[in-house]
């Protein structure tokens, strides 16, 4: 008999020459070329090639994964463009389209012997976040959040090889839009809102705005039809306009509901139909376990649908009434679904993990990760964003950070938080785009420093465990990452606006609104000033906001008190030591629009 050593160099030696033996002599063996180490921040899911394949695009690398779904391994990755928002596929497996919100188009890939070649494209509106197909895939819509636009796509493919991509028509959005539904005939395209709670209803076919319906809601994450197709299933969160951010409010679920809320189709064709007509809303999370941030939402067999719940890293599975729900866990940030009726599983994109999971309750264990490709050493910002996302930061995860400030900007609501001192006067949820370029922070100043004001939300906002000097350097270090929001209008159209804004300019100036608004670069200043606005509890000076971005928001003042921006002026005479004319009034708004 051998002894130990001269098994273990026998073993050796049989394990070393099986590896040499080429993969004809007994079964293939699938090779995986070494992927690069990046973060790929995977966002939308498709199947190629009768599901034979998995495509995965990725926002921050600007590429495409594809995975064998037999093996669930990852094949290859293919360059595609520089920041991936959405990904559909053409009717036969073979094609496939992604948007590119960074080079701001719509881009046209083949797949053949798991590869991935570029065919066609197209120049779309900018920042384009999401795509949708009608069923014979000859339109394609395209909703571009930051330019307000929906593009309508005139698409031809031939012979499963090339694709030729048109512009139809664009259509001007009266919000910032993300997640777009066809109704069951096609002849009608839900657009939702990107951050507050409205749903525009849109011709597919003219692209007429038919409707703009108001929800009490905001992050709209997720939309689908029901199984009937009679209703809307959309997953959103509610912020209590009577609830105040004390611990008691939080933990008993009444400061922020996390929902999924059928809605009737004939209802939201309807304009003058209440949309809350009592079907059944079904309450994500409960005391104890919250479920923040729901996401996408996939439909699944026997009346079941899956919910991603992006705050706590989940995917429930649940009957449209929410009973028996089971949560399974993912990884970081589950944003997008892709189900499979015949086979139970449902496939998730896990955005901050750069990875999949694949559910299937039948199996054990029910979940299996799969990377996408090696990531590099975290940075403080990326840990920041890990947190700025991740709903563990507050009290039994009802919230996280982006609840409020979605993707870092805003819901556009009021909260009544102890960010001024006290509770009882609710103030306006400012943006965090641009953070980095202000001062002074919360609306009474009291905040010298960011650190500072992301401790106390923590502590007093989300009621979290005490942060870690480390997590509030990582967070801040996030923030300072996050640009200012696009201007509304930035460029002018003719000589005729180009006149008018740069008549607001001079007048922004010669008003004296430099004195708080200070350009040219944050449009605020580092104090506090009593400019004839009262609050509720008696506070009468305030740190100015910036105004970059400001045509963005919903809602003006600390309180919101004036609508829209218009209203600043002709309803508030804000700071005004005159009368506005007409031509004035205008030039003023034409020239803030464009900050």
């Amino acid at each position: 008999m051998l002894n130990m050593n001269a098994r273990c160099i026998f073993l050796s030696a049989f394990l070393t020459l099986s590896a040499l033996i080429p993969a004809w002599a007994g079964e293939p063996q699938e090779v995986t070329p070494p992927l690069p180490t990046q973060l790929r921040r995977p966002i939308a899911l498709g199947w190629l090639d009768d599901a034979a394949r998995l495509a995965v695009a990725n926002r921050r690398s600007g590429t495409v994964s594809l995975l064998n779904t037999d093996t669930w391994s990852v094949i290859n990755e293919f360059p595609a463009g520089k920041q991936l928002s959405d990904l559909a596929v053409l009717p036969g497996g073979k094609q496939l389209l992604v948007t590119d919100e960074a080079s701001h188009e719509l881009i046209a890939l083949r797949y053949d012997n798991d590869a991935l070649q570029e065919t066609a494209r197209l120049p779309v509106s900018p920042s384009p976040v999401e795509l949708i197909l009608n069923d014979d895939a000859t339109r394609c819509y395209v909703a571009s959040l930051w330019s307000r636009r929906l593009s309508i796509v005139s698409v031809s493919s031939h012979d499963d090889s090339n694709v030729e991509l048109q512009i139809f028509k664009t259509v001007a959005l009266p919000f910032e839009p993300r997640k777009l539904l066809l109704l069951g005939d096609a002849r009608m395209l839900v657009v939702a809102d990107a951050f507050g709670g409205q749903l525009a209803v849109v011709d597919a076919e003219s692209g007429e705005v038919a409707s703009v319906r108001d929800l009490p809601a905001h992050n709209l994450q997720g939309l689908t039809l029901n199984h009937a197709q009679d209703a809307v299933l959309i997953t959103h969160q509610q912020l209590n306009p009577l609830a105040r951010a004390t611990f008691n409010d939080l933990h008993w679920g009444m400061l922020s509901n996390n929902v999924a809320r059928p809605i009737s189709v004939q209802r939201l064709l309807s304009p003058m139909d209440n949309l809350l007509d009592g079907r059944g809303a079904v309450r994500l999370g409960d005391v104890g376990h919250g479920a923040a941030d729901p996401s996408d939402i996939a439909l699944l067999d026997k009346g079941r649908i899956a919910i991603a719940f992006a705050g706590t890293g989940e995917v429930a599975i649940t009957d449209l009434a929410g009973r028996d729900m089971r949560r399974y866990k993912t990884g970081r940030r589950p944003t997008a679904l892709l189900a499979t009726v015949d086979s139970g599983e449902v496939v998730v994109a896990n955005t901050l993990s750069d990875s999949i999971s694949v559910i299937d309750p039948a199996a054990d264990p029910p979940v299996r990760d799969i990377s996408l490709g090696p990531s590099p050493d975290p940075s403080p910002q990326t840990r920041g964003e890990l947190l700025f996302f991740d709903a563990g930061i507050s009290h039994d995860s009802w919230m996280s950070c982006h609840s409020c400030h979605t993707d870092g900007h805003t819901n556009g609501l009021t909260a009544d938080t102890l960010g001024d001192g006290s509770y009882g006067a609710p103030k306006r949820i400012p943006t965090l785009l641009g953070v980095s370029q202000t001062d002074l922070w919360a609306w009474n100043g009291s905040m010298k420093e960011l650190h500072d004001q992301i401790d106390q939300s923590i502590r007093t906002t989300l009621h979290g465990d005490p942060p870690s000097g480390e997590d509030v350097n990582d967070l801040a270090a996030y923030l300072q990452t996050l640009k200012p929001p696009p201007p509304l209008r930035p460029q002018t159209i003719d000589a005729s606006d180009e006149a008018s804004l740069t008549r607001g300019q001079t007048l922004f100036h010669e008003m004296i609104c430099i004195q708080c608004h200070v350009p040219p670069v944050t449009y605020t200043t580092g104090g506090v000033f009593d400019v004839d606005l009262v609050d509720e509890v008696g506070n009468r000076k305030f740190n100015p906001p910036s105004l970059r971005g400001i045509g963005r928001r919903r809602g003006f003042f600390h309180d919101k008190r004036a609508a829209t921006l218009g209203a600043v002026f002709t309803e508030h005479q804000h700071q005004l030591d005159r009368d506005l004319g007409a031509q004035e009034f205008k030039d003023l708004v034409r020239f803030l629009e464009s900050l």
